[in-house]
């Protein structure tokens, strides 16, 4: 009575089968989608063109702060470098209240490092990172170290309609707490450290990084490289 014949039994394992074949698929199309809504990737050679790309097509940062002295603290900040997906400055921002502990730690060490990773692009699918692990070095990765500071008032506008574009539910943050724009500024990045192939690490300069095309077609789109203005 607790038991199933063999026909039965292969008829269950034939409907968990395709179920989880059905997943797979699912899961499959949902990591190609995501994959394909990416900008062209830039040749792993195209240094600062790839730091650009990483930059632009990320979501978040890893920042790390010095903090309480002589520790160290790593925190989840999302971020943008311009208005929506077709609009890239290279020059970073993110959005932070005053009650968070990395905005304690700038107050007192403004010096930051901005880690990105490729393989938080596409579910995990862009370039070198399928079907493998996120330091695995075709598997890009980028850290730009500087200081993070607030945006000054005259640049907070545009910073604002950046991280909006990017991250609406951001509008209503500062209804609830006392969030503020932060960016690094061009002045203010100290080096690149970029890995995105074998033979170890490449610095791009900050000149090179900021005119550099931002997708891998070649084509700049609104850049700085178009005549946009430069604050430095």
């Amino acid at each position: 009575s607790g038991r199933l014949t063999s026909s039965k039994a292969r008829q269950v394992a034939h409907a968990h089968g395709g179920a989880m074949t059905l997943h797979a698929t699912l899961g499959l199309l949902l990591a190609a989608c995501a994959s394909a809504s990416l900008h062209p990737r830039p040749e792993y050679s195209s240094y600062a063109s790839y730091a650009r790309w990483l930059v632009h097509e990320s979501d978040y940062a890893v920042v790390s702060t010095h903090h309480e002295g002589s520790d160290v603290f790593g925190n989840i900040v999302s971020i943008s470098d311009g208005e929506g997906t077709e609009h890239s400055t290279g020059v970073i921002y993110t959005y932070l209240p005053d009650l968070d502990a990395t905005y304690e730690d700038l107050m007192a060490n403004s010096k930051v490092a901005l880690t990105f990773t490729e393989m938080a692009l596409g579910g995990g699918t862009s370039g070198g990172c399928a079907n493998s692990t996120a330091e695995n070095p075709p598997c890009g990765r980028l850290t730009i170290s500087g200081q993070l500071t607030r945006v000054p008032k005259e640049h907070e506008a545009d910073a604002l309609k950046y991280l909006f574009a990017r991250h609406p539910e951001m509008r209503s943050w500062g209804a609830e707490h006392h969030f503020m724009p932060f960016w690094m500024a061009p002045e203010n990045i100290t080096s690149f450290f970029l890995i995105d192939f074998y033979g170890g690490a490449v610095h791009p300069t900050v000149s090179d990084y900021l005119v550099a095309p931002w997708h891998g077609n070649g084509t700049i789109g609104r850049s700085m490289a178009h005549g946009e203005e430069l604050h430095v």
